[in-house]
């Protein structure tokens, strides 16, 4: 059965491993710059939508985290049980 958006068929394909951890170093080097870009200092029409920024990065995190290492073969519906319990 495929996944319903190309990241899921990413992180249940053959190369899932890989592929994780590629994701996982993505959105940890967006969480550094997000990071680094609040704490420099931003103006306050912008600290709350670069916050929201930063938390949604740090929750897609936090759910790559919660696959299985080796999610190879998973099927999608075991995807969409992780994203669902995440939430």
């Amino acid at each position: 059965m495929p996944g319903m958006t190309e990241l899921e068929e990413r992180l249940t394909g053959d190369d899932a491993g890989a592929q994780r951890e590629a994701i996982l170093h993505c959105l940890s080097a967006i969480e550094a710059r997000l990071g680094r870009s609040i704490a420099a200092g931003l103006p306050r029409s912008d600290f709350a939508g670069w916050q929201c920024a930063l938390a949604a990065v740090v929750a897609a995190r936090a759910v790559v985290n919660h696959l299985p290492p080796a999610a190879a073969g998973t099927s999608p519906s075991t995807i969409e049980g992780l994203f669902r319990r995440a939430l």
